[in-house]
Formats: C-alpha cells, sequence, structure tokens
C-alpha cells in the first residue's frame, strides 16, 4: 500500500516521534485527505505497518516450512528461524522505530500477541519433533520461549550494532539449544 510504503520510509528515517503525518503525505504523494481517510493518526499508520510485518514475517515462515526440504525438526526450526531472522534485519530501521512506540498500549498489546503466535509456532513445531521421535520429550513452552528470546536478543544486538549479524550466532545457539533435547 502506498501509505504505509511511504510511511515505513518516513519512520525508518526520521523515527516514530521524529516524522510527522505531513512527511507521510509528501512521501506518499497522495493528498492529506486521502491519507486522513485509511488512517486517523500517526499511531494506526504504525500499527498498520507492524501489522503487515507480522503478517509478512509468518506469511514466509510458513512458506519456508511448507517447502523444506530439511531432513529433521532441527533443521526446519532453524530453517524457520533464519527465515524470521532475515525479515527482520532486512527491516531493521523499521523495528527501531517499533521499540519507541512500545509505550503505546495497543503497540504493546500487539507486540504481546506477537509473541504468544511466534512461541506457538515453534511449540507446534518441537511437539511435531518429539511426535516424529526426534526429541526427547520436554516442556515445549518453555524451549520455546527461550528460542523466543534467544531470537529477539540476538535481533537487538544487531539493531545497536549494525555491523554485527545475527544469523550465524542464530544458528549456532538454536543448534546447540536443540541437540539438547534431540535423541
Amino acid at each position: 500500500m502506498q501509505i504505509l510504503d511511504a510511511a515505513q520510509e518516513c519512520f525508518s528515517r526520521a523515527g516514530f516521534h521524529g516524522a510527522t503525518m505531513d512527511d507521510v503525505v509528501r512521501a506518499s504523494g497522495l493528498s492529506k485527505g486521502s491519507l486522513y481517510w485509511h488512517f486517523t493518526s500517526k499511531e494506526e499508520v504504525l500499527l498498520a505497518l507492524f501489522d503487515r510485518y507480522v503478517e509478512a514475517t509468518f506469511a514466509a515462515w510458513e512458506f519456508a516450512a511448507s517447502r523444506s526440504t530439511a531432513a529433521s525438526p532441527t533443521d526446519l526450526l532453524l530453517e524457520s528461524a533464519e527465515s524470521c531472522m532475515t525479515i527482520l534485519v532486512e527491516q531493521r530501521d523499521l523495528a527501531q522505530t517499533w521499540i519507541g512506540f512500545l509505550e503505546n498500549p495497543a503497540a504493546r498489546e500487539r507486540m504481546a500477541l506477537l509473541y504468544v503466535r511466534s512461541r506457538a509456532a515453534v511449540v507446534a513445531l518441537l511437539d511435531e519433533g518429539v511426535a516424529q521421535g526426534a526429541f526427547a520429550p520436554h516442556d515445549s513452552d518453555a524451549i520455546a520461549a527461550g528460542l523466543t528470546g534467544l531470537c529477539e536478543g540476538l535481533f537487538l544486538q544487531g539493531i545497536v550494532d549494525p555491523e554485527f549479524d545475527p544469523i550465524p550466532p542464530l544458528r549456532v545457539s538454536t543448534h546447540a539449544l536443540l541437540k539438547g533435547i534431540s535423541r
């Protein structure tokens, strides 16, 4: 969507608090009325950007899982984690904007739902690994929370240090963690 693309550019460049709706209007090439027809506030625009990002991330994750040639549940989890991390890294400027926006209750609620959804997807993959006999029985919820935290922490390091590539340590750390439950 033209408005969201323009908003992403503005928020990435100036930050959420630094960008204005007028900046988004100029970047989109639309009239102010057109912008306000779709969105009543800058917060609504950012929430729509967040929703678009989340859906793209999960679509990529599901696509990677459906097309995976992974020989094991461990490989499938690694491929899925890499797929998500790649999307995060490609849009790290926008993600940095969301960090500053989390003081907004609606944004915090959406972020909480994202974590619930992420952990549930990882739990499903872990439980499938148990069902296939690749993993020993374990507390899937706790491991999913740990893997989610691992991804989040590596991604935050990438935001703070743009030279840091979180994907290689993601591979190594995820593999090491999953090795502990492998049969």
